[in-house]
């Protein structure tokens, strides 16, 4: 099997870090700044935990840093929490050190220059970042607050797509020397919809045609890696085949060190950072915390992790109390708890030396008879109050399966271990899932109603429910003047039926442009506005021959076709992804300028 070239974890590569054309970047994700911010213990860790990434980097002297998504915890971060943001990049990414890294650019390029490039800014340290699902753009011009950072000089902000039913990956191409990178960013979706239009063949990488051979390729994405959810996550043969390192985000366990994944007749080596901070208490937020540093030369790279030190120490533990164990006199089960802490406790010195921080605890109590747990948290919590940071939760009850279901799927007693990881708002939207069902639904969708339920809920839109609604009923209108044109006769309930399919076939990030205001700015939208109006118009009346506006979504195929006219071709090939890999073939076959090749 065929390895794309090379990544180790040591100094086997003797010359990698020595070369003065070897890129030196430092790799960060999930830094969650904002996360507790009203927490008088825990408020300062995620700010403390970036800032520190930040002086690793230049103590280290790379030549960038890379960021892997969810900057802020909040899609809308408080004021303080954005301006200590800023107030940190300013004190670490500007000055006057020389950038030996520059872009390569066609000459016909209408790109935002990059902040070093700007000479408005004395950019020392650039930031490159992808938008998370935490600070994603939404609402109105669909924007992130990764925006605001951006147009003020503090980042380089790429990954976000223009389009909802295809998806364009164009990278930003960087040489140093003789050697040349080519980042391709994929900004967090919807998982289930980009597990759709990787199926369906609609995401394409734009490859520069002249670097196409020599270039490093490096994969910046932001989804679910596990799978949680038949259609929720990015499936491995979905990663285009000549990457040579994919940097996953999203993911908050420390897998930094690279392993590799077959794709196609090769194989592609993954890193993943993990969080900077913990923002839940779980397994996979315990332990150290790590950002790392990449070396690339030519096709060669090595990773080298650097353990963030500021970071609060955290460490999770199971325990059962059955009949085995102990008795059911809640003073006794106290008292075994508290041994159980003051274990941990000890543990937290030796694990994490010279980290003077109070610590995270997370003690999970399996319990299969009835105990007073208000009585033992209160008792717990007098006596350790002070010597953790988390006094409040560090005891979590969840029931122990009964011994007559020993045998059976009981799936009701393993809900108890993802109870700490889900957040009240997440519940909101669960319930409503639960709760919602198509049957209950005549246009609508329970699914895409969802979204926008979340949107309201974790994003804080407020318009989100009234522009998904009215954007809804005007399409389905549209839908109706379509179908009586074509099939003159239907009745209500086969004009209905028809609607929904045609609805349900729409996906709900399109739905969400359809409530933005570049819909409702769009010149047809505004036609058959000025036309037509939900009072006027029945679903089931007739109209005159006017085209109604039935995906307004498709406007344009992709954002070549968006360029100034007379505009030259950007010098880019496009690769499109198939289901089969191994029924790809190269064609000569040229679009605008551009060759496409099927892999």
């Amino acid at each position: 099997m065929a390895t794309r070239g090379g990544c180790s974890q040591s100094s086997s590569i003797p010359d990698l870090r020595e070369s003065p054309d070897t890129f030196k970047i430092l790799l960060a994700t999930d830094i969650h700044l904002g996360c507790y911010e009203d927490d008088h213990i825990r408020g300062n860790d995620s700010f403390e935990a970036f800032e520190e990434a930040l002086k690793i980097a230049n103590e280290e002297g790379v030549d960038f840093v890379l960021l892997g998504g969810d900057l802020f915890h909040d899609n809308k971060p408080s004021r303080p929490t954005l301006m200590k943001c800023m107030e940190i990049i300013r004190k670490h990414c500007f000055g006057d050190r020389d950038i030996s890294v520059y872009r390569l650019t066609p000459s016909d390029s209408e790109e935002k220059l990059l902040n070093y490039e700007d000479p408005n800014f004395n950019i020392s340290l650039p930031i490159f970042t992808i938008h998370g699902n935490h600070d994603d753009p939404t609402g109105s011009g669909s924007l992130s607050v990764i925006d605001i950072l951006s147009i003020n000089g503090m980042v380089n902000y790429f990954g976000k797509s223009s389009q909802v039913d295809k998806v364009e990956v164009e990278p930003i191409v960087l040489r140093k020397g003789g050697n040349t990178i080519a980042m391709y960013g994929l900004g967090a979706m919807r998982n289930e919809r980009l597990y759709r239009t990787f199926s369906q063949n609609d995401v394409s990488f734009l490859r520069p045609e002249e670097e196409e051979e020599e270039a490093f390729n490096l994969f910046i994405i932001h989804q679910n890696r596990v799978k949680r959810g038949e259609n929720s996550f990015v499936k491995p043969e979905f990663i285009p085949p000549f990457m040579h390192l994919v940097f996953w985000g999203h993911e908050h366990d420390n897998q930094i060190l690279p392993t590799p994944v077959s794709v196609g007749d090769g194989t592609v080596l993954i890193t993943q950072p993990g969080s900077t901070v913990a923002t839940s208490l779980c397994d996979g937020e315990a332990g150290e915390k790590n950002v790392g540093i990449l070396y690339v030369k030519g096709k060669e790279c090595m990773i080298e992790p650097k353990v963030l030190k500021s970071v609060r120490p955290f460490l999770c533990e199971e325990i059962s109390l059955d009949d085995k164990v102990i008795d059911h006199d809640t003073e006794m089960v106290t008292s075994y708890i508290s041994a159980k802490m003051d274990d941990l406790l000890e543990k937290v010195g030796t694990t994490f030396p010279n980290n003077p921080k109070l610590p995270l605890i997370r003690i999970r109590v399996r319990v299969s008879h009835p105990y007073n747990q208000n009585t033992v948290k209160r008792d717990f919590l007098s006596k350790f109050a002070s010597k953790v940071a988390n006094p409040e939760d560090v005891l979590l009850f969840s029931k122990l399966p009964r011994k007559r279901y020993k045998n059976k799927d009981w799936e009701e007693s393993m809900q108890s271990d993802f109870e700490d990881c889900v957040t009240t708002e997440d519940s909101i939207v669960d319930l409503f899932r639960e709760m919602t069902t198509d049957q209950d639904l005549s246009i609508l969708t329970s699914d895409t109603l969802s979204n926008v339920l979340e949107e309201f809920v974790l994003k804080e839109e407020p318009n989100a429910m009234k522009r998904y609604t009215s954007a809804t009923i005007r399409r389905a209108m549209g839908i109706c003047k379509s179908q009586m044109d074509s099939v003159p006769g239907l009745t209500g309930d086969e004009m209905l039926s028809h609607v929904k399919r045609e609805l349900d076939s729409v996906l709900d990030e399109e739905v969400s442009f359809a409530c933005s205001e570049d819909y409702w700015n769009a010149d047809d939208t505004k036609a058959l506005i000025d036309t037509t109006s939900v009072s006027q118009m029945s679903p089931l009346s007739p109209r005159s021959s006017r085209t109604p506006v039935t995906s307004p979504i498709r406007r344009g195929s992709t954002k070549v076709a968006a360029r100034k006219p007379g505009l030259p071709s950007r010098g880019m090939s496009k690769i499109k992804r198939n289901r089969n890999l191994s029924q790809g073939s190269d064609s000569s076959l040229s679009n605008r300028g551009r060759k496409r090749r099927k892999i």
